[in-house]
């Protein structure tokens, strides 16, 4: 709360004369002022910002402007916090901030001084580009962030550029065309190279150089590039913006590029650090984002090494809980990993070695942040016919519910081999002719598209073939045999 004796302390170091309404005000109740001056120890930061009177600020009045450097200095002084982002972020007189006045004022020079923001660059561009375009001189801007960078002992990435004759113009049409030759060639002779920093460096309106569909088509270019001198975009480059502009992340998801963040090649080693970026992403974007594909190549990747495929290794290597937390506190079993299923036949061989095998229930088990089935996994690297393979020489048959369950958003394992073209691994006469009313089940169960890859007819009539010869042989367990597709 604001006190009498402090405003009229920073009145009188405004120069105001002793009839102006603002020290008129602050000794108006000679009372409460004496005692308010008596007990004052020491100014405080609502003495420059609290509402003055009933309905006024310092900040309606000149005289606070032209000396707002000093004052600032002033209060510093006497032991009062003061930072550029107070005059953006703290409301002053109906909701309006000292920002807000400035602006209205045409006094933004006065507001935007390297002793007011020493120390505060980045603070003081997010401020700046807070301001209605109409408001602000983008060459009066530039001279500014280069005395604050100064003052703060900061380095203003543009002058670096200016010193090889680089525009920003030129940055942003390398970023967008891909074409890096000349830029680079700029900055090499200055010694320099390309940073991950540089998308981010703004044009006059606050905006970086992935703002546009182009750049993100020549995405993996500027990869290319970023990646000859060991450069990276981190997390904190795909979320920085200037106010109202939108951020990297944003741009991307807005026209359906978000793929183009989250691949394997921008993330690998670091499936983490993805994730964090992913909360970042809002609920109703995320169906843009292949995720959990992505994830799960980075952490396979990540952790090709640790699941040993030789001669000896045990079945207990692959089902238990493997050395490794997800960001999410999930835990990952060796049978979710791609590299395993990519040599599922040489792991198969090597366990037989030890008189070991998969069974169903080892398939069963779930792992990784969406509690995935190793079934499951298996259908996603394509290598279901495995599967089937293993259960056959275990004697063992899948229940419709493992061909339809699924791990949370994702397909389950008819949907899968639907898209990958490979019903003909699981929907075989052989397998069904003893479990017709299940066959029917999974008929009404597969999607369209997938019957649709698929003679009903011709597997009915080789079904029932099976079937008549078990019967006729005096095997049990036929149930019935099915009539052909109306």
């Amino acid at each position: 709360m604001s006190n009498k004796a402090g405003q009229l302390v920073i009145a009188l170091k405004c120069g105001m004369d002793s009839d102006h309404d603002i020290i008129k005000q602050s000794i108006e109740d000679a009372d409460a002022f004496a005692e308010s001056f008596l007990s004052s120890t020491k100014l405080e930061k609502s003495d420059l910002f609290g509402v003055i009177g009933t309905n006024d600020t310092f900040f309606r009045c000149d005289e606070v402007w032209n000396n707002l450097d000093a004052v600032v200095g002033f209060l510093r002084q006497n032991g009062v916090e003061i930072t550029g982002s107070d005059f953006c972020n703290t409301p002053v007189l109906n909701e309006k901030t000292a920002l807000d006045f400035a602006a209205e004022k045409r006094v933004l020079d006065k507001l935007f001084t390297p002793t007011i923001w020493k120390g505060h660059l980045a603070e003081m561009e997010k401020a700046w580009f807070a301001i209605e375009r109409n408001k602000r001189d983008f060459s009066a801007f530039k001279g500014l962030r280069r005395e604050i960078a100064d003052a703060g002992g900061e380095a203003v990435r543009e002058d670096e550029f200016d010193r090889v004759n680089i525009t920003i113009a030129n940055l942003r049409r390398a970023v967008s065309d891909g074409e890096y030759k000349e830029l680079n060639q700029k900055l090499e002779s200055g010694g320099d190279h390309l940073r991950a920093s540089d998308v981010l460096v703004p044009d006059e309106y606050g905006d970086h150089a992935l703002d546009n569909l182009t750049a993100w088509n020549n995405f993996d270019k500027l990869l290319d590039e970023l990646d000859k001198n060991d450069e990276r975009l981190e997390v904190h480059h795909f979320l920085h913006n200037h106010h109202g502009r939108k951020s990297p992340l944003t741009e991307a998801l807005s026209i359906e590029m978000g793929h183009k963040i989250f691949s394997v090649r921008m993330w690998r080693g670091r499936p983490q650090e993805m994730m964090a970026l992913y909360e970042h992403v809002p609920v109703g974007e995320r169906a843009k984002v292949p995720i959990n594909k992505v994830l799960a190549e980075l952490e396979d990747d990540l952790l090709s090494g640790v699941v040993k495929i030789k001669q000896g290794m045990k079945k207990g290597e692959l089902t238990a809980a493997l050395n490794y937390v997800a960001h999410d506190g999930a835990q990952v079993r060796g049978l979710s990993l791609k590299t395993v299923w990519e040599n599922i036949e040489q792991v198969r061989g090597f366990l037989r070695e030890g008189n070991e095998s998969l069974s169903l229930e080892d398939l069963r088990i779930t792992s990784g942040r969406h509690e995935e089935s190793a079934l499951l996994a298996a259908a996603r690297f394509g290598k279901f016919d495995q599967v089937m393979d293993m259960l056959q020489e275990s004697g063992e048959e899948l229940a419709l519910a493992d061909l339809t369950a699924r791990a949370a958003g994702e397909k389950n394992i008819l949907e899968i081999l639907t898209e990958n073209q490979q019903l003909d691994t699981i929907v075989r006469p052989e397998l069904w002719a003893h479990r017709t009313k299940d066959f029917h089940h999974l008929w009404t169960v597969l999607p369209n598209s997938g019957r649709e890859q698929l003679d009903y007819n011709d597997l009915v009539s080789r079904m029932n073939v099976i079937a008549l010869r078990h019967r006729f042989a005096g095997s049990q367990g036929t149930d019935t045999t099915i009539n052909p597709e109306p």
